[in-house]
């Protein structure tokens, strides 16, 4: 992940799922037998989210 920031706007950066967009993936896993993603595709997915989530709060912090 990647954090970019101007003065007025924050870009977070993210890794693509490998293969789709992460819409396709959560709505082809809803359709499967089960209808849940893989742990082992989102537990990388939540640790960026929750990078970007800090990082969102950090400069919302520095700047209010």
């Amino acid at each position: 992940m990647q954090v970019l920031c101007t003065p007025d706007t924050l870009y977070l950066v993210l890794e693509r799922v490998h293969g789709c967009e992460l819409f396709d993936a959560i709505a082809d896993a809803a359709s499967a037998p089960g209808g849940a993603l893989a742990v082992s595709l989102v537990r990388p997915l939540l640790a960026q989210l929750f990078a970007a989530l800090a990082a969102l709060q950090a400069t919302v912090l520095r700047v209010g």
